[in-house]
């Protein structure tokens, strides 16, 4: 739901405005007064406060430049995960980052390395120098709007990562956080753009953040929250914050609580074993359909199923899985392979595996448990026209045998699915 105008608690009045793709273009409470968004709803050029930025992102959507017109130029050094690694300031190094795996623990100008200490959402409370003397403090309200009076950096002029540990963008005075696939405003709390996983959560607002409980759950990426959590016909709950690649399943109707990364209160959830059926349907959704869209994922996994009960194959999942060339990317030498075997190495290279793990263990419970058993309506076989392209053939298969089945919402050009006559 868009919000036309915005309302103080001092009936003061402020208008917004929207573009066609969604995009909030103008919000007269922090003084946007213009947006231009790219094709992939990203902000290449805003003004707010008669200050002009200028942005530019690479190809996977990664932020590589922060323009201010008539001031300064900052380029982004990203890792493999699209984590900042460096910033250079007009052609002079800004600061690098200390980095842990893909998160990042702390800061180094040349002179002088500074760490965080973050609460339980990732969010940097304190900043200690290198000799354990404290440069700098941030209380937030629960959305991310830093307290004024209980914050104060001035030991520390670089104090960019705030709320849950993301970028702050404070040149134009428009206080928005950067959250990779879109701009967070902690006043409003809300998303600037539309959630490119709306379809994933069609019970919510796609501005809202993280299901509107940002005491319990983050979103790293902007795009979902991080999570591991699931209720039993497939639902996301929420998180631990733990990147390990665990999936939950909820027993009970009780209420959800995170403490501090330790789940509390009523609840009761058992484990799935990666080696399960919902674990092995995971691992091949994340490996051979995580390019896919929902509907084509649960396809290939309700294909899956179907072999297992089918005579022209083995009777067990993990044999229909791993029995030889049935899924291309178990082949040897396939870079996919490790996504199967070892889905918590990927999942830790970059948000956008998080989000697909996510996804993926999502639709394998609903397959799997019966949400959505039989949306292929019976296929045995399918390929992926794009996947066979390079190759500049279709499989091998004696069609004249086979009839096509279509399934609403299912790209031919990604998959295409067949079943014996």
């Amino acid at each position: 739901m868009r919000i036309p105008q915005l309302h103080t608690i001092k009936a003061t009045h402020f208008t917004s405005a929207y573009d066609d793709n969604g995009n909030m273009s103008k919000n007269e409470l922090n003084g946007l007064s213009s947006v231009d968004y790219d094709w992939r709803n990203l902000p290449s050029q805003l003004v707010g406060n008669a200050i002009t930025m200028q942005y530019a992102y690479d190809g996977d959507g990664n932020r590589i430049k922060k323009k201010k017109v008539g001031g300064t130029e900052l380029h982004y050094v990203r890792g493999a995960g699209g984590e900042t690694l460096a910033a250079y300031k007009d052609d002079a190094l800004a600061f690098q980052n200390i980095v842990a795996g893909a998160e990042i623990i702390g800061t180094f100008d040349g002179t002088q390395r500074r760490y965080f200490l973050k609460d339980h959402l990732g969010s940097i409370r304190t900043t200690v120098d290198q000799n354990g003397n404290m440069d700098g403090y941030d209380d937030y309200y629960p959305f991310g709007l830093v307290m004024p009076g209980r914050s104060s950096n001035t030991g520390n002029l670089n104090d960019n990562y705030k709320f849950t540990g993301h970028e702050f963008d404070d040149e134009a005075g428009l206080n928005i956080y950067y959250m990779i696939a879109r701009g967070y405003d902690p006043v409003l709390g809300r998303f600037l753009q539309v959630d490119p996983l709306a379809n994933e959560f069609a019970g919510w607002s796609p501005y809202s953040y993280t299901f509107n409980n940002p005491l319990k759950f983050t979103d790293p990426t902007g795009m979902s929250p991080l999570g591991d959590y699931f209720d039993i016909q497939g639902n996301y709950l929420g998180s631990d914050n733990k990147d390990d690649g665990k999936i939950y399943i909820r027993n009970n109707d009780g209420d959800l609580k995170f403490g501090t990364g330790v789940l509390s209160g009523n609840d009761t959830f058992s484990e799935v074993s990666s080696n399960s059926g919902i674990g092995l349907l995971a691992r091949i959704g994340f490996a051979e359909f995580r390019g896919s869209n929902s509907t084509e994922q649960q396809v290939g996994m309700d294909i899956t199923l179907n072999r297992v009960v089918s005579d022209k194959f083995p009777n067990s999942l993990k044999k229909v899985i791993t029995q030889n060339k049935q899924y291309s990317s178990l082949n040897d030498g396939d870079p996919n392979k490790s996504f199967f075997e070892n889905p918590v190495s990927q999942i830790k290279l970059s948000g956008a595996n998080k989000e697909a793990w996510t996804r993926s263990a999502s639709n394998a419970i609903k397959v799997y448990q019966g949400e959505v058993r039989g949306i292929s309506k019976g296929a045995l076989l399918y390929y992926s026209p794009q996947s066979m392209k390079p190759l500049g053939s279709t499989p091998r298969w004696n069609f004249s045998l086979l009839n096509e089945v279509k399934v609403e919402g299912v790209r031919t050009s990604h998959l295409r699915a067949f079943k014996y006559k």
